[in-house]
């Protein structure tokens, strides 16, 4: 499986530098009027919202990581509830602690519960969006995964068809065409090796294009042909291929596929 976005270094430096610069302005905006904006704003603590936003992530990346190594065998709402519960209790933790520690010992005083709230509302809110983003991504990514396996098998089974499809009228035509050689040979020597070829060509034609998916019409017309020849040894010369098709080496087909329909005629015919 590829890794989730949320192991991405570039989702990891830039959503914590954006995110932080969003969440300083939306509580500027909360705590005083767009007007307001410019006498109030502040670099260092910009700094600081930036540096909770990279806690945040961070923190609820790593419990995603333990989560997904320790308790992988959860199922989808389980490690939902789980990781949601855990995610938002740990990040939100570290972000008291943090803006917390920041007050006192920066700025010099004790936050009060209002803004302490402000920021855990802000930033739990953070929290649930990181949360909906990983597990839609997740779920697309097995959702993928599953689609891929099933066309992974599906062209197994095209292939294996394929095969199956190339090599169909082997066995039955061999075993015939030796049969009908060997009642030849003991007559006529020249034609029985002139039956050889035919079966040759034949089988050759099937082993040079046996890697490839499509040939053009001419060359399968060709090998009908020597089938057609060789057909007749048993049918007394009564059967003829004729065709006058423009273009032929423009149209394509899949190697074998006129042989097997023209030794299915004859098969299924009273010549």
């Amino acid at each position: 499986m590829n890794r989730l976005f949320i192991h991405n270094a570039f989702f990891r430096i830039c959503s914590g530098l954006i995110f932080g610069v969003l969440i300083y302005l939306l509580i500027l905006l909360i705590n005083n009027t767009v007007e307001d904006i410019n006498k109030t704003f502040s670099d260092q603590e910009l700094y600081v919202c930036i540096a909770l936003s990279y806690i945040t992530f961070e923190s609820m990346r790593m419990v995603v990581r333990v989560l997904d190594r320790y308790f992988n065998g959860l199922d989808f709402q389980r490690k939902l509830i789980v990781q949601l519960t855990a995610t938002l209790l740990i990040s939100l933790g570290l972000v008291a602690f943090s803006i917390s520690s920041y007050y006192r010992w920066v700025i010099g005083f004790t936050i009060g519960y209002g803004e302490l709230n402000i920021f855990l509302i802000v930033f739990g809110i953070s929290g649930l969006l990181y949360n909906i983003l990983y597990f839609s991504h997740f779920y697309l990514q097995r959702e993928n995964k599953s689609r891929m396996e099933q066309e992974a098998k599906l062209h197994e089974k095209v292939e294996a068809d394929f095969s199956s499809f190339k090599s169909e009228i082997n066995p039955d035509l061999l075993y015939e065409s030796l049969e009908c050689l060997i009642l030849t040979i003991h007559h006529d020597a020249d034609v029985a090796e002139e039956q050889i070829d035919y079966l040759a060509g034949i089988y050759r034609y099937s082993l040079v294009n046996r890697h490839k998916e499509l040939v053009s019409l001419e060359e399968e017309f060709a090998a009908a042909g020597n089938l057609v020849h060789l057909l007749n040894f048993k049918n007394h010369d009564q059967l003829r291929l004729t065709a006058e098709i423009p273009q032929a080496n423009e149209i394509h087909l899949i190697p074998g596929s006129l042989i097997v329909t023209i030794d299915s005629i004859v098969r299924n015919t009273l010549i």
